[in-house]
């Protein structure tokens, strides 16, 4: 066997490797994290999108009016709040740059949930938002717990939460 067909097999073997077994998803720096406050602009005809501190198991979706998977998210992101009351809030972040467009996009999605607009996008950045839908669920501490980034599996999503609500709240 010649020096560059042994060099083949390695590299094809690592190939292999690297691609078998579970695929995880990348980890968030925030993940473990006091989470970051909320900061921008209430959306008009939303509930104030003001941050709970503490009590509360807050789920934080940024999303935009041109995202396609976003708008999908929002009906299940409404159910979500209407079957945990009191004890689960979400908050939806628009990265839209023009807040008109929002309020209307909101109110044919059907999302009744505080929504903040991110003029400038400053929390996105506080928040390392990457790609939309990103979503973030922050337990009654105020420590982010879970992290979907992009469209995600929306079982995931109410896993994280049920897994949330059934333990006891951190010190």
């Amino acid at each position: 066997m010649t020096r560059r067909s042994r060099a083949l097999g390695w590299a094809t073997l690592a190939l292999v490797m690297g691609c078998a077994g579970e695929r995880r998803p990348p980890l968030h720096p925030l993940r473990g994290a006091r989470a970051p406050d909320l900061k921008g602009d209430d959306v008009p005809g939303s509930p104030s999108a003001r941050f709970p501190r503490e009590g509360v198991i807050v789920v934080v979706d940024f999303w935009a009016t041109h995202c396609a998977p976003c708008a999908a998210a929002l009906p299940r992101l409404q159910e979500l709040e209407r079957r945990h009351p009191g004890r689960v809030r979400v908050i939806g972040v628009s990265e839209d740059d023009d807040l008109d467009l929002v309020p209307p996009f909101v109110e044919r999605a059907g999302a009744r949930f505080s929504m903040l607009w991110d003029r400038g996008r400053e929390t996105s950045a506080r928040y390392g938002v990457d790609r939309l839908p990103e979503t973030f669920v922050i337990d009654e501490a105020g420590i982010v717990r879970f992290v979907a980034m992009g469209a995600g599996d929306p079982e995931a999503l109410d896993r994280a939460v049920s897994s949330l609500l059934d333990s006891p709240p951190a010190p």
